[in-house]
């Protein structure tokens, strides 16, 4: 998630408070994405979310990724990490962008199938490992994976007059 203001603390106001200075403000609109548009933000981001079950728990890990122009996921991480547990497993991706000030933002989900790619010989293995995924945390990042996608979803926030975020 990126967000756009932490120069104050949370206002720990209550939600009456909230929403009238919303309704103040303006009235806000929540618009579904088409799955292009979803894909090109997803291009946009380079840190998102994998949602994954272990052991019967969920988990959710951020992670640096790319993504292919078919929004396949692709993503990099050490040997038994909880990120290898998408290995062939249903998982979920969000990436989102907030304006914290505007109250504003757009959210893509991708709900799919996750497997292990880093020995894969066949072509597009090759072609995703190919892809600029370049991770944060530290140490040796060689297991490869992918998400294929099933269903890509997402959403933007509005304020009346305010047009689109700048996301």
């Amino acid at each position: 998630m990126t967000v756009r203001s932490r120069r104050e603390p949370l206002d720990r106001k209550s939600p009456s408070d909230t929403a009238a200075f919303v309704s103040a403000k303006s009235d806000p609109s929540m618009v579904p994405l088409g799955r292009d548009e979803c894909v090109a933000l997803l291009r946009k981001a380079y840190i998102g979310r994998l949602a994954v079950v272990i052991e019967g728990q969920p988990h959710v890990l951020p992670l640096n990724y790319a993504v292919d122009d078919n929004g396949i996921i692709v993503f990099r991480t050490a040997e038994l990490t909880a990120a290898t547990a998408a290995g062939l497993a249903k998982v979920a991706f969000e990436v989102d962008d907030i304006d914290v000030e505007r109250h504003q933002g757009w959210s893509v989900a991708v709900h799919g199938f996750g497997r292990d790619i880093t020995h894969g010989i066949d072509p597009e293995s090759e072609r995703l490992r190919e892809l600029p995924v370049r991770p944060w945390a530290p140490g040796q990042r060689d297991q490869w994976f992918k998400i294929t996608p099933a269903e890509i979803t997402g959403r933007r926030l509005t304020t009346a007059g305010s047009g689109s975020p700048s996301t």
